[in-house]
């Protein structure tokens, strides 16, 4: 894919593949490969045919920076996946793409992984955690990046029997408090009550439930 969608040579794209194990492309590639097909391009002068195979090729190099950057992003801070190029082999219909329910999807997707309740579970449970802390953590910096995971945080022995003898004093409630000169405390987060999505799905979101089942409330 790497050779027919960007003009890399087979070389080079199994020498990519390898550096990082697996499909996947670096952002300094895709750099690379869009200087040297825009600069193509530009040479093809009166050969229209073969600029706009250069074009086409800086265009997917372009979208898909973008896509890994910007758009799709997940944990890696180095590279994307050579499977989008899938969706940019016709350039001309990248513009038909409903690009705002494809970035839904995939921060949807992300979530599901449990990227978001891992990081509200190390903050309000630190003793029943396989994961340290940090210590070059400031509270400017994204909060999923102030733990860190040790060996054998997946064996759920440890997680049960800490949850079993888990008192009121072990669970953190005011997390948070270190964080709010960076983003200040907003009331409406102690609001208890019932949540509504649309006319069908209605939630109870009542926090007191949890101070009363350790019987301070």
């Amino acid at each position: 894919m790497l050779i027919a969608e960007l003009g890399t040579d087979l070389d080079d794209a199994f020498e990519e593949v390898e550096r990082t194990r697996g499909a996947h492309v670096r952002f300094d590639f895709l750099q690379q490969r869009y200087d040297v097909e825009l600069l193509a391009a530009e040479e093809a002068v009166g050969n229209e045919e073969e600029a706009d195979i250069q074009r086409e090729r800086t265009i997917r190099c372009y979208f898909l920076y973008l896509i890994g950057t910007q758009l799709f992003v997940d944990t890696s801070s180095s590279y994307t996946d050579i499977v989008y190029l899938t969706y940019l082999s016709d350039t001309t219909h990248i513009h038909e793409y409903n690009w705002g329910g494809g970035c839904i999807g995939v921060q949807l997707y992300r979530l599901g992984e449990g990227c978001l309740w891992k990081v509200w579970i190390l903050q309000h449970f630190p003793n029943i955690t396989g994961w340290g802390e940090v210590p070059t953590y400031t509270e400017l910096m994204p909060r999923a990046s102030a733990f860190s995971p040790r060996r054998g945080n997946q064996v759920p022995a440890s997680y049960r029997c800490g949850l079993d003898r888990m008192a009121y004093e072990d669970v953190h409630y005011d997390c948070y408090a270190e964080h709010r000169e960076t983003i200040f405390f907003d009331e409406i987060t102690l609001y208890s009550g019932w949540l509504a999505a649309r006319s069908t799905i209605i939630v109870r979101y009542l926090l007191e439930r949890i101070m009363r089942q350790f019987g301070y409330a």
